[in-house]
């Protein structure tokens, strides 16, 4: 028994040996950080959003990206997308629409702040329609056509002539999302008090009914083009962010999230939260109108949370968020016909109160690899060989003369006094920027390198580098020794 127990530990680590590990890769068209992939529908062509407004195409027929694949297309001329976008492709895959990536609430209403939209040309990265004020976009099965969400209305609009096409009223609407079919529209809508009693959740309860009719939502379906209500969800949920049928039409997917004021964030792009909001994935069986919390519901911290869907292996893939002190962002991969049912989860660890970790980005690639990045880097990862894997972006080991550098950054980047930030503002200087410092002696910046692209203001990096060139770090470095180390600065 001894010698089949010695045996069977020697054939798993063996075993475990022989497993390919996801090999991190750059693109060298990719210096800034990643925050969306998509695939597109025949898995011909991958799109990546970076931050900024950073658009780029890659062709992906002939095989996986490479540190050598060099894209289609590059667009870094779009405004706003500050944060990336979420996007999708027309049926005919001729075309693209990039929806901004918005985390925030509208001020006068909980309800979602409406963003900006962008579609462009397949072929050549050219903008073809763009708008803001939308609240919810998608491509309608003609490939010419949005249909698009607006406080109270949804709308149909040919995005090559610019034209109106058809205007639906819907009051209190928010996000509207059409089947795949054309015959369903649902909506998220702000219901009244007296609809909350209905559900389940609040029912006649005086204070769950307060809280619901100031921030909770129903979903409620159309027949379309006829806009004949057919129901309503059976329950009250958070406010809705994202919502898309699955390809069947046998589920509709969709993402919300909690709205409390308490929740407030210092930094939505790298995490840098003060607090975890609540936010779930949940779908609703389209056959009941039910919310189907028995057999499918996550929970994620994180805000800007991407997922994605493969309806024919059955796969659901998700974004999550460990928080601030654990410096942890995953990939969580599970079965979308099983609850709870996990398959695999990539994990990216920085340092604790690290900024250099972002909102994971990814692409399920085929029945067992997920293509997933975090900052400039991206990799392959097999979760059936490696169900649970880490990749540790930076050094976390305890590194005292380190820990108290990047705080003396954290620390006098968030004070309007220090002398860091009034040489900041006196220049005027905004934007992202990736610094790679190197520090030795008596806190002496040594050297700083910084990658750029077309986008960069080269004038602002430039300035940003000379004042941290000239900047005195509060630690003592080992004679003959250096530390070295990378900071996001996002200003």
């Amino acid at each position: 028994m001894r010698f089949i127990t010695i045996a069977a530990l020697i054939i798993t680590a063996l075993s475990a040996a022989a497993q390919v590990k996801p090999v991190p890769m750059s693109l060298a068209d990719v210096a800034y950080p990643v925050l969306t992939i998509k695939k597109s529908p025949s898995a011909k062509y991958l799109f990546l959003t970076l931050t900024d407004g950073r658009f780029l195409l890659y062709d992906v027929s002939k095989g996986r990206l490479s540190e050598n694949s060099t894209p289609v297309w590059k667009n870094f001329s779009v405004t706003g997308f500050d944060l990336g976008g979420d996007a999708g492709f027309s049926y005919d895959e001729k075309y693209l629409l990039v929806t901004e990536q918005q985390p925030g609430y509208a001020r006068e209403k909980v309800k979602v702040k409406p963003f900006r939209i962008n579609v462009l040309e397949v072929a050549s990265g050219k903008v073809l329609y763009e708008t803001d004020g939308v609240n919810s976009a998608q491509f309608m099965a003609d490939n010419q056509s949005l249909l698009i969400g607006r406080d109270d209305e949804v709308y149909t609009v040919n995005f090559l002539s610019g034209a109106r096409l058809a205007e639906y009223k819907i009051p209190d609407c928010e996000i509207a999302c059409l089947n795949h079919a054309g015959d369903l529209l649902a909506v998220s809508y702000d219901a009244a008090r007296e609809e909350f009693k209905k559900e389940d959740g609040a029912g006649l309860n005086r204070k769950e009914l307060k809280n619901a009719a100031r921030n909770k939502k129903l979903i409620s379906f159309y027949a379309f083009p006829s806009m004949k209500r057919t129901g309503v969800i059976n329950e009250e949920i958070d406010v809705v962010f994202r919502m898309q049928f699955t390809p069947d039409d046998r589920y509709l997917v969709f993402y919300s999230r909690t709205r409390q004021a308490e929740h407030t964030h210092a930094n939505i792009l790298n995490g840098l939260d003060n607090t975890m909001d609540l936010n779930q994935f949940q779908r609703i069986d389209m056959e009941n109108y039910k919310v189907d919390n028995l057999n499918f519901i996550y929970q994620t911290s994180e805000v800007l949370a991407n997922f994605d869907h493969d309806n024919t292996t059955g796969m659901f893939a998700y974004s999550d968020n460990k928080g601030f002190l654990a410096a942890k962002r995953q990939v969580v991969v599970v079965d979308f016909g099983r609850q709870q049912s996990y398959l695999g989860t990539y994990t990216y660890q920085g340092r604790a109160r690290t900024r250099n970790l972002y909102s994971t980005a990814f692409a399920l690639d085929d029945n067992q690899t997920v293509l997933v990045a975090n900052g400039t880097k991206l990799s392959y990862w097999n979760f059936r060989e490696l169900p649970q894997y880490t990749e540790y972006i930076e050094p976390v080991d305890e590194n005292a003369i380190l820990d108290h550098a990047v705080q003396q950054l954290d620390t006098d980047l968030q004070s309007a006094e220090s002398s860091l930030m009034k040489s900041i503002n006196k220049k005027q200087i905004k934007g992202l920027y990736l610094f790679n410092i190197t520090i030795q002696k008596n806190g002496e910046v040594v050297s700083i390198y910084a990658s750029s692209d077309d986008k960069t203001n080269i004038s602002m990096q430039n300035m940003l580098k000379d004042i941290i060139l000239k900047y005195k770090f509060d630690v003592t470095v080992p004679k003959n020794e250096r530390v070295k180390f990378t900071y996001t600065f996002i200003l």
